[in-house]
């Protein structure tokens, strides 16, 4: 950074003679004009034309100084950069006096600290003497304590050893008093200098600029007004090129605005700025039209006075979608041509600049909040972290935001808000967005077609059709018109208490259509709905009832007559199932299909299946494993959102419902939820569900040898449960999904689905069945019922030579009644011949009385 320092250069020479020291390293050279000596291997000219430390990587200390014989009545002035957070293995000491040329060497003389322990880093002033330091005063806390340093400093002495410390956080020659002191203990220098102290890992991070140490040049330039920043419909922001006379400066008579605004009622001049001061208003500025403020009778520090000075500006409060989310990168690995980096583009499509200070960009879990910028009619602006800024300083103008918000490479809510906490713009995206499977693999931004609809999903939304993946800080790659010719969609009804019902939509909706009771109706009809009220992006509609819903009914609730913001009209109606749910206890929800071992490229799945005549929320439900001590891993949350669990409903959860739908018939893809789920082992695993509090609902230890024999390859085969009323522990009550149904039966009953006769005693059913794998009586339910529980049983089958082929059950304890599943295959694991068998069951009582039973069943092959 280079400070004009006109009249100090044209000086230079006759400084130099007269003992004073000025040196801006604009010749590239610190061994002549002036002369620095020390460390000198340790230091070069940059190519910044900046004094730099560029010295070996090690633990050590490294100084320069020139001579300097003033100590009264002069100011001394130096830039620094510090490019890391100091601390007290690495500091700098910048000796203003000096009475020795080696600074590392006892001596006596005055310097400032920069940077110690802790994160409350100042600028300090010291007096040493031999090898004593003692502080003499303290700038602010903090002000040298960022990642990186850069401050212009100045202090000053008079002949009475009063002194003055200033600084410029930014780096410019608008100075801030830190600290004033008196000490006069020395009285005479003979060196100015710097002193790096430093460890291995910043031994080239030390950089000097600008060096002043003489008379001060005289002030006698007026304070100029460069800036007004619109902070709100009735407060202003004035800055000036340098600090004002706190009097002339907080004095409301000398401020004016045009437009009938006037004088104003405050005028505060910044605690930490005095070169800003904020006004408030009694009026409110007129939207959109242009205003001018006046600034007279403003002094500086050294009494010079600005006359008068204006300066226009126009207030607009933006409203919803006069900013929008343009572009983002959700996902830039592999990176195609632009920084491999995440961005957000805003575009100002309202035609009046718009202040963003204070504006808020969010994704639901991490929120950035803009600094001070004001964004120009139909112009761009590039969001991004602000470790990332410089590499996308050269596509247009880039602000980085220190907790720029993460976006998920499958999907994120993106929300934009002014500093009011308006809703500005939102964008809740999806890989389908970018239409282009390849591209939605990383490396190409998410680009909006047309800028003038902003009421729209995916449709109006592609991936980048540029080379490069991505068009951040200009027009993005296509511009096509987006018609939405679609009505609004009901997505969603939920009861968030008795007394109120929300509605979600797939778009925005028209703000009157939606507020109008009229256009919704609940049955059974004593309730009545007594208020709508719609969100603030108009997508969600709250719903208040005259009196509590019941626990024990099943409401509907009907939509007509609902408008986007485009005009397209719900036509047909839609109605969604409402009702309070019951709270989720053990057996309720079953595990009823799951697919462990998909084809390579494939997702798991979990099926599950409400065989209960109650209701649940499935925000109440969760799922696990366990590891070998029957410990629960990661839970996962089904559902974050409510979602209700109907009677005989089934529900399919997996990370990617979209490639279940593209790999297996679904005939409910409604009944599909996207969430994580535990990683299911190919050979065995477990798989738990659990309610809020964490008591297993159900738990299931599967193997894969519980899959039909004659299966050679059970890749993308699914495990079903043949009756959901039997123990899910069961390994016979499980079965491979029929071929004929494509090897899986999400959100619909399975192919293996049975359930035994209620005959007395020992029944089979089918008594002719095929093990074929087709889906149709591929197996036989051999069920019993007793007069008690408490049998023990023993089940062998029998070919018709009376040879046993397989021993299915031994010393099963029995329930009252119940089934075994028979799949047709002998114990050698071949499927058994065509033919007729025998199922001889043989059953224990307490008593020690046996009964023994035998049943006829044929095995049979279906005709082609």
């Amino acid at each position: 950074m280079k400070n004009c320092l006109l009249l100090l250069i044209a000086l230079a020479s006759f400084r130099q003679a007269a003992g004073q020291v000025q040196d801006d390293f604009s010749d590239g050279d610190f061994t002549t004009n002036p002369a620095w000596s020390g460390d000198a291997s340790k230091f070069e000219v940059n190519a910044s034309k900046q004094l730099h430390l560029n010295a070996p990587a090690i633990t050590d200390t490294a100084y320069l100084s020139t001579p300097n014989g003033e100590i009264n009545n002069i100011e001394w002035d130096f830039f620094f950069t510090l490019d890391f957070a100091p601390s007290g293995s690495n500091f700098l000491k910048a000796y203003l006096v000096s009475d020795q040329q080696n600074l590392k060497l006892p001596l006596n003389g005055y310097f400032l600290k920069i940077g110690e322990n802790g994160s409350d880093d100042a600028i300090a002033l010291y007096l040493q003497q031999g090898t004593t330091e003692t502080l003499i005063v303290q700038g602010i806390p903090g002000h040298v304590a960022q990642i990186t340093n850069s401050v212009s400093v100045k202090v000053t002495r008079d002949g009475s050893g009063n002194w003055a410390i200033y600084s410029d956080t930014t780096g410019g020659t608008n100075f801030s008093p830190e600290a004033t002191a008196t000490d006069n203990t020395l009285t005479a220098t003979a060196f100015f200098g710097f002193c790096c102290i430093y460890t291995s890992t910043r031994s080239t991070l030390f950089y000097f600029d600008n060096v002043l140490a003489g008379v001060p040049v005289a002030d006698t330039i007026a304070p100029q007004l460069i800036q007004v920043n619109v902070i709100s419909q009735n407060q202003l922001d004035v800055y000036f090129n340098e600090a004002v006379d706190p009097v002339t400066s907080q004095n409301v008579l000398n401020y004016s605005v045009s437009n009938g605004i006037g004088n104003p009622v405050t005028a505060i001049q910044d605690t930490t700025d005095p070169a800003l001061v904020h006004l408030t208003f009694t009026n409110n500025f007129q939207t959109g039209v242009s205003t001018t403020i006046t600034a007279s009778n403003i002094m500086d520090l050294a009494g010079n006075i600005l006359a008068s000075a204006s300066l226009s500006f126009t207030f607009y409060q933006a409203q919803t979608g006069d900013i929008i989310i343009n572009e983002m990168m959700p996902d830039p690995s592999p990176a195609i041509g632009l920084p491999e980096a995440e961005y957000a583009e805003l575009f100002n499509r309202s035609g009046s600049a718009v202040d963003l200070t204070g504006w808020t960009f969010s994704d639901g879990s991490s929120t950035a909040i803009l600094p001070a910028y004001t964004l120009s009619a139909d112009s761009f602006l590039i969001l991004c972290s602000s470790s990332n800024a410089s590499l996308f300083s050269s596509y247009g103008t880039v602000l980085g935001l220190s907790s720029f918000p993460s976006l998920n490479n499958d999907g994120d809510n993106l929300t934009l808000k002014n500093s009011l906490g308006m809703v500005i713009s939102e964008v809740a995206y999806d890989l389908s967005w970018y239409h282009d499977d390849v591209k939605s693999e990383g490396g190409w931004s998410l680009e909006r077609m047309d800028a003038n609809n902003s009421c729209e999903g995916g449709a109006n939304w592609h991936a980048s059709a540029d080379a490069s993946g991505g068009t951040p800080g200009k027009m993005n790659s296509d511009l096509s018109a987006f018609a939405d010719t679609f009505p609004p969609v009901l997505l969603s009804a939920t009861i968030r208490d008795s007394l109120t019902i929300v509605l979600l939509f797939d778009e925005a909706v028209d703000s009157s259509g939606a507020a109008n009771i009229s256009n919704y109706n609940i049955e059974p009809s004593f309730i009545e709905i007594i208020s709508a009220m719609p969100d603030s992006d108009f997508s969600e509609v709250i719903l208040s009832l005259s009196i509590p819903l019941d626990s024990n009914t099943i409401y509907t609730l009907t939509v007509s007559g609902l408008k986007d913001c485009i005009g397209n009209t719900l036509l047909t109606i839609d109605s969604s199932q409402l009702a309070i749910p019951s709270r989720i206890e053990f057996s309720d929800i079953v595990i009823n299909e799951i697919l462990f071992n998909p084809e390579t490229g494939g997702y798991d799945y979990l099926e599950i299946y409400n065989h209960t005549q109650k209701i649940f929320d499935l925000k109440e439900l969760q799922v696990s494993r366990a590891d070998v001590y029957d410990s629960l891993e990661t839970i996962y949350i089904i559902s974050p959102e409510s979602y209700l669990f109907f009677p005989d409903q089934y529900i399919v959860i997996s990370a990617n419902p979209e490639w279940v739908t593209q790999n297996y018939f679904v005939q409910h893809p409604e009944w599909l939820i996207a969430a994580t789920l535990p990683s299911f082992n190919d050979d065995e695993g477990t798989v738990i569900l659990l309610n809020s509090i964490n008591q297993r609902i159900d738990e299931l230890h599967y193997y894969d040898d519980w899959h039909f024999p004659l299966i050679t390859n059970t890749e993308g085969v699914a495990l079903e449960r043949i009756d959901p009323n039997r123990p899910t522990q069961d390994s016979l009550n499980w079965h491979s999904a029929a071929s004929t149904a494509g090897y899986g039966t999400p959100t619909y009953k399975n192919s293996q689905f049975s359930q035994p006769n209620t005959g007395n005693e020992i029944t089979l059913d089918p008594q002719v069945f095929s093990p074929d794998q087709d889906g149709y009586h591929d197996f036989l339910n051999i069920s019993f019922q007793f007069d008690q529980p408490g049998y023990t049983a023993n089940v062998k089958i029998f070919d018709a030579g009376g040879r046993e082929i397989r021993n299915l059950i031994h010393n099963a304890l029995l329930a009252q009644q119940g089934a075994f599943t028979w799949d047709g295959i002998s114990d050698n694991g071949e499927r058994v011949r065509v033919g007729t068998y025998i199922v001889y069951t043989e059953v224990f009582a307490l008593n020690g009385k046996v009964r023994h039973f035998k049943n006829v069943c044929v095995v049979a092959t279906r005709k082609s």
